[in-house]
């Protein structure tokens, strides 16, 4: 006891050790996932196939969206706005999407 710090009364002085850092696998985005998305086995499993399934619907929208769109606007000189609507929503529905979700600034998506 001897080598311990003391005080000139005495006493014993209280120094702490210095702080281990925490396990790496119990912080960042890894401890996150584990502690929320791996924390038991049904948790495991339920995030397995919620990901099969977003990553299903995400591939399913880019083959309707992209792959097997038809991009081309023919024929050009319909006569009134309702049939070049119609031709549209037949041929190319993402733009359709597109001008009804997201109008010009100042312009209403119904003028015409």
């Amino acid at each position: 006891m001897s080598d311990a710090p003391t005080t000139s009364d005495g006493l014993l002085v209280f120094k702490p050790k210095p702080s281990l850092p925490p396990p790496p696998a119990t912080t960042g985005v890894i401890g996150w996932m584990r502690f929320n998305l791996f924390d038991g086995i049904w948790s495991s499993i339920t995030t397995v196939i919620g990901v099969a399934v977003l990553v299903w619907i995400a591939l399913a929208f880019y083959d309707w969206a992209f792959a097997k769109a038809i991009w081309n606007l023919e024929p050009a000189g319909m006569p009134d706005f309702a049939d070049r609507v119609r031709h549209l929503l037949g041929r190319c529905r993402l733009l359709v999407l597109a001008i009804h979700l997201w109008p010009l600034p100042g312009r209403s998506s119904l003028a015409h």
